[in-house]
Order: C-alpha cells, then sequence, then structure tokens
C-alpha cells in the first residue's frame, strides 16, 4: 500500500472518529430547555437600556474629549482628584451590584456549573476563588489614593488618563450583572457582549499613559486591573459558548458548538501570550 492510500484510509478513521466523538458529546449533553417566550415589553426596554448602557461604556472609554486645563474651574476638585473618587464609588458599586443574588453564576450556580444550557468552554469551579485576590487588590488600588493623595504631577495626570476606562468597565460589569438572570435566558449574546464591553473598557485603562516607577499606587493599580481583564476576558469567551447552547439561540449544530469551544481556547492562548508581553 502506498504512502497516499495509507493517508487516505487515515483520514477516513480520522472523520469516522470525530462523528462518533460528536455524537457521544450530543448524547452528553443536558438538553436544553424550551425557549422562553416573547419578552414582556419591560424586559425589551430594560434590554435596550443595557445596549446603550454598553455603548456609553465604550464611547466614555475611547472616544470621550478629557478636559482641558482652560476648560476647568479651579476652585473646583482637581481632575485627579476627581477620578479618585470617581474610580472609588464606580468600584463600590460594581462590588455591590455583583454581592446580589439571583444570576445565574451564583453561589451554587459557581460551586457546581450547574447550568440550564450546555456549554463546552467553562472554568473549573474552584477559578472562581481568583475573585478574592482580584477584589482586594482593586480595594487597596481604590482606596491608597484617596488615603494618600497624589504621587506627583506625571502619576497624576497617569492616572486621570486611564480613570474613564475604569469606571466605564465597573459600570459595564454591574450591566453585565443585571442580564446574566433567567428573564434573559434566551438573550445570552447580552452578556457575553457586556463582557466583551468590560473587558475593551479594561484594557483601554490599562493600555494608558504608563506610571512612573516612583509611583506607590503602580503596583496596586495594574497588577489586579490586569487580572481582572484577563478573567473579563475568559468570561467573555464562556459567555459566548454559553449563547452556542442557549435556547432561544440559533440552531447551533454539536459541530459547531464544538469548533466554537476549540477555537475559544486558541484564542484564550493567544490573548494570554500578548496580554503578557505587551
Amino acid at each position: 500500500m502506498g504512502k497516499g492510500e495509507a493517508l487516505k484510509k487515515d483520514i477516513k478513521k480520522a472523520r469516522k472518529f470525530g462523528k462518533k466523538a460528536a455524537q457521544a458529546l450530543k448524547e452528553a449533553l443536558p438538553p436544553p430547555p424550551a425557549p422562553l417566550a416573547d419578552l414582556s415589553a419591560e424586559y425589551q426596554l430594560a434590554t435596550g437600556a443595557l445596549i446603550l448602557g454598553a455603548l456609553w461604556c465604550l464611547w466614555f472609554s475611547f472616544l470621550r474629549k478629557p478636559t482641558s486645563k482652560t476648560d476647568r474651574d479651579p476652585r473646583k476638585i482637581s481632575e485627579a482628584g476627581f477620578w479618585r473618587l470617581a474610580s472609588a464609588a464606580a468600584f463600590t458599586a460594581n462590588v455591590l451590584v455583583v454581592s446580589l443574588p439571583g444570576r445565574f453564576d451564583g453561589a451554587e450556580g459557581a460551586a457546581t456549573n450547574d447550568f440550564p444550557w450546555g456549554n463546552l468552554f467553562a472554568p473549573a469551579p474552584w477559578a472562581f476563588a481568583i475573585w478574592g485576590a482580584i477584589y482586594l487588590g482593586e480595594l487597596a488600588g481604590v482606596v491608597a489614593p484617596l488615603l494618600y493623595g497624589g504621587e506627583g504631577e506625571e502619576a497624576d495626570q497617569a492616572q486621570a488618563a486611564r480613570g474613564p476606562g475604569w469606571v466605564a468597565a465597573n459600570v459595564a460589569q454591574c450591566l453585565w450583572c443585571a442580564c446574566f438572570r433567567p428573564w434573559a435566558l434566551g438573550l445570552l449574546w447580552l452578556p457575553a457582549s457586556l463582557l466583551a464591553v468590560t473587558a475593551l473598557c479594561l484594557a483601554a485603562s490599562q493600555s494608558g499613559p504608563p506610571l512612573p516607577s516612583v509611583d506607590k499606587r503602580r503596583l496596586l493599580t495594574t497588577l489586579p486591573r490586569s487580572l481582572h481583564l484577563g478573567w473579563a476576558s475568559a468570561a467573555f469567551l464562556v459567555n459566548l459558548n454559553s449563547f452556542v447552547g442557549a435556547p432561544g439561540a440559533p440552531d447551533f449544530s454539536t459541530e459547531a458548538s464544538l469548533q466554537v469551544a476549540q477555537a475559544s481556547a486558541v484564542a484564550a492562548c493567544v490573548a494570554g501570550v500578548y496580554f503578557s508581553v505587551s
């Protein structure tokens, strides 16, 4: 048997194995619940408001023009002082909204990964423990500037330039919390989109002017927020895969779901390498 014939035979075996694996995977996945009825007017308004909120977050992070020094009233708080307060307020709102019960990934759901849809790309339950480190680090990062003030004009300007993206990211995550709930079970593209917006806003904040090495807040600002950016990016991929297996979504085949999961794993590796070297 020539090498060409042997290769063709191997390809046929691989295809046959792939079909069997896909069928076995399809049988292993839990059947999705029936699609929800059409959304009521209240939920349609809520969906529209969330979309507008996501657009505002993107505008605020990328397109908003900073106030010039000549436009600011010297009698009012400085720009750096304003963003210190705004950053702390946005983070506080985020913590409060995240703590509200009723989301799919609540305490019980996160511990068991028991969601009402099939998902081939999901984190292990213990991975959620990283949020303790993220929130403690971010808490220190917003409290320290309030307690100790500025670290010089250059540091204050860099912190102020990073402020809009950080505030918008916290707002976007609050919006995600509002729709990752049973009322939007048939709209899982919405929380996936809001997590993408959260990650983009965090990236805008982290790509701001570099903080001077003399700034003692540098590590408190960059490290936990970089972890947050990484988790938000991974969570977007998880929610994207949830949408693929969600009721009310387009009728994705099992093979398509598997391809999306594989592409998500590749994208996560590429993003991790990029974030690490940038």
